[in-house]
C-alpha cells in the first residue's frame, strides 16, 4: 500500500507485515475490502478487512509510528446482513457479496454497507465509535439476509443475484459542507421484462435521504426521474455531482437539492 501525490509520485510506502505490529492480532485480516483511509499525519491508516470463510468484517487501525494495531468493536454488526455467496467450477468462480466502505469527513470516519441502513461512526480525535440506526420510510431498512454461502449451479447463482439486487441497496453517505447536510442514495434494481439486444438490461427505483450532521433524518424522496443509481456522487458548491457518459466522453450530471425543512 502506498500514498501518492497528485502528480503520481510516491510519498510513502506502507509495510503490510502485520507481525511488526503490537496490540490486537491482525495477522489473519489480510483480505482488504475497499479503499483505506489515511489520516492527515500520514502515520495512521484505517481499513476494512473481511473473511470469506466466517463472513466477518473488521475495522482496523494501524499506527505506523508506534507500530500498534487496533480492531474496533462494532456492536450488532454480526446481526446485520453482510454476505458472500460463491459458485465455483473447475474453470471459474462467480461471487456476489455485500459492499462495505469507510469514508472520512472531517474528524469522522463513516462505515457503511450496501446491505443495511445502519452506520458506524468513528470519531478519530476521541478514538471512539458508535452506531447510528434509522428506519427508512420508503424502503426496507436492510436486505433480507440468510443467503447461502455456496450454490451448486449457474442458474441458481443468477437467480440469487437477481433477487438480491431487487432488495434495497444503500450507497455511502456524502457530505455537503456548505449546508451541513449528509445525503444518502438507496435503490432497488429490476430486470426489464422485454429485453432488447442494444438496450439496458435493468432499471432502478432510486431514493434520496437527507440527514443533518448528526444523522437525524430530515427528508426522504423517491427520485422518479432516475432509472439507475448515480455513479460515484459527490457534493460541490451545495449541489450533488455524478459522473455521466456524454457521447462516450466523461461528463457530469448536476442535481440541485431544493431543500426547505418545515
Amino acid at each position: 500500500m502506498s500514498l501518492f501525490d497528485f502528480e503520481g509520485r510516491v510519498i510513502r510506502r506502507y509495510s503490510e507485515k502485520m507481525e511488526e505490529f503490537d496490540g490486537d492480532d491482525v495477522m489473519d485480516l489480510e483480505n482488504i475490502r475497499g479503499k483505506p483511509v489515511i489520516t492527515g499525519n500520514e502515520d495512521t491508516v484505517y481499513k476494512l478487512s473481511g473473511n470469506f470463510q466466517d463472513r466477518t468484517i473488521k475495522l482496523i487501525k494501524l499506527d505506523y509510528k508506534n507500530k500498534i494495531a487496533k480492531i474496533y468493536d462494532m456492536p450488532g454488526l454480526d446481526e446485520l446482513p453482510h454476505f458472500t455467496t460463491l459458485y465455483i467450477t473447475d474453470k471459474s468462480m462467480n461471487v456476489t457479496s455485500s459492499k462495505e466502505k469507510i469514508n472520512q469527513y472531517g474528524n469522522r470516519i463513516i462505515f457503511s454497507s450496501n446491505a443495511f441502513s445502519d452506520l458506524y461512526i468513528l470519531n478519530i480525535v476521541k478514538d471512539s465509535l458508535y452506531r447510528v440506526s434509522y428506519t427508512p420510510r420508503l424502503t426496507e431498512a436492510s436486505k433480507k439476509g440468510g443467503y447461502p454461502q455456496k450454490v451448486g449451479s449457474k442458474s441458481e447463482f443468477d437467480q440469487l443475484y437477481t433477487n438480491i439486487n431487487e432488495e434495497v441497496s444503500f450507497m455511502a453517505p456524502i457530505w455537503d459542507k456548505d449546508n451541513n447536510l449528509f445525503y444518502r442514495f438507496s435503490y432497488e434494481t429490476f430486470e426489464y421484462d422485454n429485453l432488447s439486444e442494444d438496450g439496458p438490461k435493468t432499471w432502478s427505483k432510486v431514493y434520496l435521504t437527507i440527514f443533518d450532521d448528526k444523522f437525524n433524518i430530515l427528508r426522504e424522496s423517491f427520485l422518479e426521474e432516475l432509472k439507475r443509481p448515480p455513479a460515484s456522487p459527490f457534493v460541490k458548491n451545495g449541489n450533488i455531482w455524478t459522473f455521466a457518459n456524454v457521447n462516450d466522453e466523461l461528463g457530469f450530471a448536476i442535481f440541485k437539492v431544493d431543500f426547505n425543512p418545515k
